[in-house]
């Protein structure tokens, strides 16, 4: 996945760029883990990490995970460790699906 960041309000830094390549596996009914290599670019930055958690799906649209980062690169953060919950809404907008 490759995401743009346009920042209107910070001239020297106006564009960035995050580029991450993910592996998943699905672990049992609801379960699974990843890794992943993510690189966040900009003039004047080179942030490279790598990635990986595991998380379960509470229900098909709900799911808690959690998540160790290390940085390979010097701008980037030695560890980073995380916890999420993530709910998605079908139908927010309408019947799109």
């Amino acid at each position: 996945m490759v995401t743009a960041f346009f920042r209107p309000s910070t001239q020297e830094e106006l564009v960035a760029a995050q580029y991450i390549f993910a592996i998943d596996h699905d672990v049992g009914e609801h379960g699974f883990v990843f890794v992943e290599f993510v690189a966040d670019r900009s003039p004047s930055l080179d942030c490279r990490l790598i990635n990986s958690g595991a998380g379960y799906r509470i229900t098909p649209t709900r799911q808690i995970d959690f998540h160790v980062a290390f940085g390979i690169s010097r701008d980037a953060p030695d560890v980073i460790v995380g916890v999420g919950y993530s709910a998605r809404f079908d139908r927010l907008f309408g019947n799109a699906r």
